[in-house]
């Protein structure tokens, strides 16, 4: 789990994700591989994100993480939902969330 947290990091800091509304905006511009969503997402916002990736084929991963567990990982900011805009930063994200 701490490898997960430093990719969410590290593709943070390299400006490889976006979050908030620049994330539905990304979405629909198909810019965006893959979502996280993470556990204490409101159900208003997961439906919105879930039927947008749907529309625009957009694959969506929900984590075991809490906003607050993740928040030390993107400058502090309370992030529902990550998307990740880079193949081998999504890769490395989705090798982590599924390490069998």
């Amino acid at each position: 789990m701490d490898r997960l947290l430093n990719a969410f990091g590290m593709a943070y800091a390299s400006g490889k994700v976006a979050i908030g509304e620049k994330l539905l905006d990304q979405i629909k511009n198909k810019k965006v591989l893959l979502v996280v969503i993470f556990a204490d997402i409101g159900p208003s916002t997961l439906k919105k994100l879930e039927d947008k990736c749907k529309f625009y084929d957009v694959k969506v991963v929900k984590s075991d993480f809490t906003i607050d567990e993740v928040k030390s990982q993107f400058a502090s900011k309370k992030v529902a939902a990550i998307g990740f805009n880079d193949v081998n930063i999504t890769k490395l994200i989705e090798k982590n969330m599924n390490p069998n």
